[in-house]
């Protein structure tokens, strides 16, 4: 069946280091705060933008109000003018008058007074406009725009007589000196329908910007474009502050766990690791977390009181080996002797039966012997003993003491305990002395092997094991009773094919090399 992502996903993150799962798990439970932190910023920025803008509306509502002012008192003042003109006043004290109060204004601007002629009646030295066409069924005050600038004119309702004064950028600019002084203010223009003068640029705009409007009388607008707040290096940096601490937090974070604990507790599996199975070797840990130190500490302790047990049962071990070598090698001495004088006493015999009962002992003796000589060489084996080169030993002795007899051994080489070794070599003397009394011409054949499930098979054939008068009276009334209680030391069962000719016993094994 194959994963779904999740069981992908799971194990891909357990195979990541303890480092880089610390890493994971410290920013995703940071994520929330940093995204609610992320918010704020943004909010305040947008308040902030908010506010600019609400200062700067409220700035331009202030310098509209004043441009209409302004115009609005110039217009009372050319429809006083052209109102002297038309109850007839004199022209030249009319001009004079006019003159005289506009020289008085706070920022001058260029006039114009018109009687019926084209040519005006009096101007201020920098007028130069032309004439404007006096409407035919609206004389009422009329403000107009261009690129150029603005323009205020007053007619007469009954006559031919007209009012002019302009404003020019200039002009514009002084009387909304607030607004054009102001920092960020990248263009202002007083616009009515598609015709506008710019008093400020146009200048290339900014990345962000805002345009803030502000109504004016006669339908014109007073529009200015701003920069935003939170264009420049350090307001960027402080809208970013929240991602950069959330990053600043998982990455201390993790130094922090990786540095003081994980690396620490690396070295101490390594040292640990290294030592594979011997006297481990902790290094110093240097780290400001007390309780790796402490765990270093102990395990160094631990470690010098492994070392000096294990010298004192590796010395144990060694006494305790001397100890059962020299037990063995007693044991074999005393076999020995024992073998030398059932052979002095047999020498001494002239009875037949005797002389075989001697050897028949002599052969178990000399059996058991084999068996504790073997042991005592590979006493290095901690209590295993190869079979092979036993069985080898006792069937050449076999063989010298029953003198005529043939046996082909095919062995494979396998370790078994002493007690089975012993056992297997009692029997294999059984097995070889009732073929021989049977018919000591007809060939043995002994084979062990070892199957799959590590248990081993001594197999022993001869055509004596067939079933006979002689066969079945010796199995009966001797071999049979002693070969039976081999088997029950082995806990297995005794196999015999009579048709055959064959004996068969399965015992443990320890190895098999």
């Amino acid at each position: 069946m194959a994963a779904t992502p999740r069981e992908h996903v799971a194990r891909a993150f357990d195979r990541l280091s303890t480092s880089y799962k610390l890493l994971i798990l410290l920013s995703l439970s940071l994520l929330p705060i940093m995204l609610i932190a992320l918010l704020a910023s943004v909010q305040a920025s947008r308040n902030a933008v908010e506010q600019h803008r609400q200062e700067y509306t409220a700035l331009a509502l202030d310098e509209a109000q004043n441009l209409d002012a302004t115009i609005e008192v110039d217009r009372k003042l050319l429809s006083s003018t052209i109102a002297a003109l038309d109850a007839g006043e004199d022209a030249a004290q009319i001009c004079a008058n006019l003159k005289q109060v506009m020289q008085f204004r706070k920022v001058m601007r260029p006039f114009a007074l018109y009687g019926v002629a084209e040519a005006p009646l009096c101007a201020s030295a920098d007028y130069n406009l032309q004439r404007p066409i006096r409407p035919l069924f609206d004389p009422a005050p009329s403000v107009t725009v261009s690129a150029k600038g603005m323009t205020l004119a007053v007619s007469s309702k009954t006559s031919g007589a007209m009012g002019v004064i302009g404003y020019d950028q200039k002009v514009i600019g002084e009387l909304d000196r607030t607004l054009v002084r102001a920092p960020g203010v990248y263009d202002l223009t007083v616009a009515k329908d598609d015709e506008g003068v710019s008093i400020v640029g146009p200048h290339v705009r900014p990345l962000s910007s805002t345009v803030v409007s502000a109504p004016m009388r006669n339908g014109f607008t007073l529009r200015l474009t701003i920069a935003s707040p939170g264009t420049n290096a350090s307001d960027w940096l402080l809208a970013l502050l929240p991602v950069l601490m959330w990053i600043a937090a998982a990455v201390v974070g993790f130094l922090v766990v990786d540095r003081a604990l994980l690396r620490p507790l690396e070295a101490l599996r390594a040292g640990i690791v290294e030592a594979r199975g011997g006297i481990p070797k902790i290094p110093q840990i240097v780290t400001p977390a007390h309780e790796i130190r402490a765990l270093a500490e102990s395990l160094s302790g631990f470690a010098a009181d492994r070392g000096t047990h294990e010298s004192e049962i590796s010395a144990a071990l060694e006494r305790q080996t001397a100890l059962t070598r020299e037990v063995h090698h007693r044991v074999k001495n005393n076999l020995q002797v024992i073998a030398s004088l059932i052979s002095l006493h047999a020498r001494a015999s002239d009875d037949p039966g005797a002389l075989g009962a001697f050897s028949a002992i002599q052969r178990r003796v000399d059996a058991l012997a084999i068996v504790h000589r073997n042991h005592y060489a590979q006493s290095d084996q901690q209590g295993a003993l190869e079979l092979k080169p036993v069985l080898n030993e006792l069937v050449a002795n076999l063989l010298t003491n029953l003198g005529g007899a043939r046996i082909t051994a095919q062995l494979v080489t396998v370790r078994v305990s002493l007690d089975t070794a012993t056992a297997l070599s009692f029997l294999l003397t059984e097995f070889v002395e009732l073929s021989t009394l049977v018919d000591i011409n007809v060939p043995i054949l002994l084979v062990v092997k070892v199957n799959d499930d590590n248990v081993g098979r001594l197999t022993i054939d001869a055509k004596t094991f067939v079933t006979n008068e002689t066969f079945d009276e010796l199995v009966d009334h001797r071999y049979g009773r002693i070969m039976n209680g081999l088997v029950r030391q082995l806990r297995t069962t005794l196999h015999h094919d009579p048709v055959r000719g064959c004996y068969a016993v399965e015992f443990p094994t320890l190895s098999q090399i």
